[in-house]
């Protein structure tokens, strides 16, 4: 039942229960009893209409399609406040929220670790971009399954660890104790480390606090030893020949061995033999 008052510019509909009114501005529509719980619905379930709210550009609208079951924006923004959310899952205050607080972007679980947030799919993957506020950025390439740093560092705090393998705490783990990088593997014995390969070799390195260092140099297949000692604790070997089969050096504590390999093999200094 409508009722409809002419001259005032008011109308009353279903009982009165929801009123319009109309200004030199605007047609409001608003309770007729405040604070009776009247609502305004377009359709019925199963069978709605569709909307449409028109902007002031030309083809700017915002359409609730009924039969995609979608709202449609066109060339018009959906403007939210600091501290408006939106909420995503079935629960009353969102399983999950996005939001502006005033200073960041926030998206946050209502419960503590009980949502993931995944960006794409295995089968629909995206590439995602983080810039500086130079010209550097972080790049998740996902056609080539590259996380690329350019002109940004990444820094690691004391024992937190970069994880390597498909164990669950890394077959090996890189870290920063508070003193010293460890490189450790997860089971004594199981891992190797390898600088380079057969066919990708690299120099290596090592400065001490003057201006010694330790060079191993890849091209010339030589380590060189500069400003550094070297010391051979007591019954440490240094050995000869393939498989240390041509004999070793070593120190018993007291005496300096030189052992050859087998009874009677010989000494050379220089081209003459010494037996």
């Amino acid at each position: 039942m409508g009722i409809f008052a002419l001259g005032i510019a008011v109308s009353a509909f279903g009982m009165g229960g929801v009123r319009s009114t109309h200004s030199t501005t605007a047609l409001v529509f608003k309770e007729y009893v405040t604070g009776s719980g009247a609502a305004i619905h377009f359709g019925v379930d199963d069978d709605g209409i569709d909307v449409k709210f028109f902007g002031a550009t030309s083809g700017a609208y915002a359409l609730w399609d009924e039969s995609a079951d979608a709202w449609i924006f066109n060339a018009m923004d959906l403007h939210l406040g600091d501290t408006d959310y939106i909420l995503f899952g079935d629960d009353a205050s969102g399983d999950i929220a996005l939001g502006f607080d005033g200073t960041q972007l926030t998206l946050i679980a209502n419960t503590d670790d009980t949502v993931a947030v995944h960006l794409g799919s295995s089968t629909k993957a995206s590439d995602v971009k983080w810039f500086d506020m130079a010209a550097g950025y972080v790049e998740a390439d996902a056609g080539n399954s590259i996380l690329r740093l350019e002109q940004v560092d990444l820094e690691l705090g004391d024992a937190d660890f970069i994880l390597f393998g498909d164990d669950a705490a890394g077959d090996i783990t890189l870290n920063f104790d508070g003193t010293q990088l460890v490189l450790v593997g997860n089971t004594d014995d199981t891992v190797a480390v390898h600088i380079g390969s057969s066919t990708k070799a690299s120099d290596l390195k090592w400065f001490n606090v003057g201006s010694g260092y330790v060079e191993f140099n890849a091209g010339d297949a030589r380590v060189t030893v500069d400003a550094v000692d070297v010391y051979m604790q007591d019954d440490d070997h240094i050995y000869f020949g393939d498989a240390g089969a041509e004999g070793n050096i070593y120190s018993n504590a007291a005496d300096l061995i030189i052992m050859p390999a087998a009874d009677g093999d010989m000494l050379r200094f220089g081209l003459a033999a010494v037996t």
